[in-house]
């Protein structure tokens, strides 16, 4: 429990992976979305991506050959999900938080219209 208790901490203490909790309370991301609304490199968003596993905050899955990262859904330790529920809480009372939520909404409006074309190339 002590070791849940520093991963779950230390996964909290940078503000790169509370914008990655913010931007996957709406819905789960691609590392190459997450990267894009960050402004970080792929390997940097990964390791944010891995501390926050670890600190059972995410979960991924597979959807095909690509890896999405989704807040967990059912944590097994029950303060998580109070964690998460006060992390909300902050997150939705600070401005820079919804500056990403539009840009998220942006990125992903663009990932929708692309995968349209290219489903009516295919034709």
């Amino acid at each position: 429990m002590r070791n849940q208790i520093v991963r779950t901490f230390k996964a909290l203490s940078d503000s790169h992976r509370l914008q990655i909790l913010a931007l996957l309370k709406h819905q789960p991301l691609f590392v190459c979305e997450i990267s894009q609304l960050l402004g970080l490199a792929f390997s940097t968003t990964s390791q944010h991506l891995a501390i926050l596993r670890e600190a059972e905050l995410i979960e991924d899955f597979k959807e095909g050959r690509w890896v999405k990262y989704a807040r967990v859904k059912d944590p097994e330790n029950p303060f998580i999900q109070q964690i998460l529920n006060l992390v909300d809480e902050w997150i939705s009372i600070t401005p820079h938080y919804n500056i990403d939520v539009k840009r998220l909404t942006k990125i992903c409006s663009m990932r929708r219209n692309n995968f349209l074309k290219h489903i009516s190339s295919v034709d």
